[in-house]
């Protein structure tokens, strides 16, 4: 472990040293506690430490990091896949699995992995495209196609997501065409050309994020999608410190880097 992460490991750990010393109870009994009262969301849990136990918004959302969604990096990825598409976004899922069929017909280097934003899509461990249910009325297909010119329909990926150079927005399952499959062959095509290593150095080139975030602060947000500080204002406070890996530390670190660019 480097020096760095070791410090960011006293860090929490103090935090629940003083949470302790305070209360008296360990993260495990608040788990207990919050079970019992069937308390299950971040603002709901935050807000009941905060009123019967007295404690800050930090402490707070510490004991949350530990006990609202532990089980998320478990999930399968079946589980996270069924996720994405949950509640109203359920419209989506069958014109994803047959786009999923044609792509896997690309070649025998395919592999698609759900996160908790979207779904990459791979050649090896290269990206070449991504496929976010954003709404009921929207999924989102973005693709790496380097030196294409944007058009009315293949638009610049701009600010919504830095590991692809194009978007696409698909408000009907038939606007899913022969096109779109030509775009997505031709992004897979082109992902042969750039090595792992090339790959993740474009990736921290176009990230915006704070350096010092620790190994895995950079791993719980790459797992959610999110390369730049742009991608964070579309989540809430709670649905960021649910994210297995962040810290009340890379927290901070976030907040002051968002804060530098407003």
């Amino acid at each position: 472990m480097s020096e760095k992460s070791e410090r960011d490991k006293k860090v929490f750990q103090s935090y629940l040293d003083n949470i302790k010393a305070k209360t008296g109870k360990t993260p495990a009994d608040f788990r207990a506690l919050a079970k019992e009262k069937g308390l299950t969301k971040a603002g709901e849990v935050v807000a009941w430490l905060k009123q019967d136990f007295g404690l800050g918004y930090g402490h707070a959302g510490a004991i949350w990091h530990l006990i609202g969604h532990a089980d998320d990096a478990k999930a399968s990825p079946d589980a996270r896949l069924a996720k994405l598409f949950a509640g109203k976004k359920a419209m989506w899922r069958r014109p994803y699995d047959v786009l999923a069929t044609k792509i896997s017909k690309f070649g025998p280097e395919v592999e698609l992995s759900a996160n908790m934003t979207y779904i990459n899509m791979l050649r090896k461990d290269k990206k070449f495209a991504i496929l976010q249910p954003s709404t009921a009325e929207r999924l989102d297909i973005g693709l790496k196609l380097k030196d294409v010119k944007p058009t009315e329909r293949l638009q610049a990926a701009g600010s919504w997501n830095a590991m692809v150079t194009h978007r696409v927005r698909i408000s009907d399952p038939k606007q899913i065409d022969k096109e779109i499959l030509a775009w997505l062959k031709h992004a897979y095509d082109a992902a042969q050309g750039e090595s792992p290593m090339e790959n993740k150095r474009r990736d921290q080139r176009e990230s915006d994020l704070p350096v010092e975030l620790a190994q895995p602060a950079q791993r719980a947000l790459a797992a959610a999608g999110i390369q730049r500080l742009a991608q964070l204002t579309k989540f809430s406070e709670g649905e960021v410190k649910q994210l297995h890996g962040l810290g009340p530390n890379a927290l901070a670190q976030l907040q002051r880097a968002l804060s530098a660019k407003e």
